[in-house]
């Protein structure tokens, strides 16, 4: 399934209804603290903590 306003591609359609409502067009609202990678979920930014910085303090 792909957005129609951005064109990102989703296995499932909840996901990419999701992807339209909550952060298509949106700027990310998250910065990592280690590094210059933002985001606009918070869950995204954890995973990323966790798998580019492990188990940083």
């Amino acid at each position: 399934y792909q957005c129609p306003k951005c064109g990102n591609k989703y296995k499932y359609p909840g996901d990419m209804k999701k992807h339209v409502r909550f952060q298509c067009g949106q700027e990310p609202k998250f910065q990592c603290p280690y590094c210059r990678k933002r985001a606009k979920v918070s869950s995204n930014m954890y995973a990323h903590v966790r798998s580019m910085h492990g188990d940083l303090p």
